[in-house]
């Protein structure tokens, strides 16, 4: 298992504005002034409730959309927050407010950039997304804002982050052609046995019966050392399978695939004491379901292959 260093990016910008220049609704004013207050205090859920109150007062005021995009933030409500700022960012734009574009668009990169930590664990080819989704938020931060060092420096650490991750991703992609070849490769022993296996059957079934008093023993000897040939090959297989399956997230196709071959080997070694007491007839019997287990190994693993 590859493991993901985190590169912890640098500070939030938390500017808790109030809402600038002549209000309409003193309300307002008033409404992010207590959300202001609880942010400072850390209560965070009622910050949030006095900017989207000053919000409804004030719709188009990018201070508020970025006072409430920090108040999710600090919820590590990701996804909302993120939204929110592009809002404020918006805003900021219409207003010819450069400084609170930069700004807001900062914020959006720090909220893809923990967006991307959380998928780190659940689906990197979204976190390596998501980490590209950060950086191009700090690098239109840095071209609003050269001075905006934060930015600068949160860009290096997502682009370094999403390299990882798209390294981690290379090298899931190998183990996975690998694992699929090993695969295929035990697919082809288990099909291999399975001919074995039956063309054993069928001379058991012939010594059954043909079976005479002079010669028979020899016979029967001969065909158990075949079969105990037939068993190690099939234990290594079974090995080989058990292995793979460690090293990946094993499907139920596989697991059902193990347990076919687990009672095939069973067969087999009844088969093998079968013809050493010289009884034939019941070595092919069991030399048949053996068989026809390694058959239904093989579906399984070629069910888990098209999966």
């Amino acid at each position: 298992m590859h493991k993901l260093i985190i590169h912890y990016i640098v500070g939030f910008i938390f500017l808790i504005f109030l809402v600038p220049g002549a209000v309409t609704a003193e309300s307002a004013r008033s409404l992010v002034e207590s959300g202001n207050e609880a942010f400072r205090q850390g209560d965070f859920v009622t910050s949030l409730d006095n900017y989207e109150k000053a919000a409804e007062s004030e719709p188009d005021s990018a201070v508020v959309l970025f006072n409430k995009g920090a108040a999710l933030y600090k919820q590590e409500k990701y996804d909302e927050a993120l939204n929110v700022f592009e809002g404020a960012a918006a805003k900021a734009l219409e207003n010819s407010d450069p400084m609170l574009e930069a700004q807001s668009r900062y914020n959006m990169g720090n909220s893809a950039y923990r967006r991307a930590e959380k998928l780190s664990r659940e689906d990197i080819n979204a976190a390596f997304e998501e980490y590209k989704r950060s950086s191009g938020y700090y690098q239109s931060a840095v071209k609003l804002n050269p001075n905006l060092s934060e930015a600068a420096q949160n860009l290096e650490a997502s682009r370094i982050a999403a390299k990882q991750i798209e390294e981690l991703i290379r090298k899931q992609q190998q183990q996975a052609q690998q694992q699929a070849e090993q695969k295929q490769d035990i697919a082809k022993e288990l099909k291999n046995l399975q001919k074995e296996q039956q063309k054993a059957a069928e001379q058991s079934k012939d010594l059954a019966q043909n079976q005479q008093q002079d010669g028979v023993n020899n016979e029967a000897a001969q065909q158990a050392e075949n079969q105990k040939s037939i068993t190690e090959k099939t234990r290594e297989t079974a090995g080989k399978l058990q292995q793979l399956s460690q090293e990946q997230n094993a499907k139920l196709s596989d697991e059902k695939a193990r347990e076919h071959v687990k009672r095939a080997i069973e067969k087999q070694e009844e088969a093998q004491k079968n013809l050493q007491q010289n009884k034939a007839s019941g070595a092919h019997e069991d030399q048949q379901k053996a068989a026809r287990e390694l058959q239904n190994a093989l579906q399984q693993l070629e069910q888990a292959q098209d999966t």
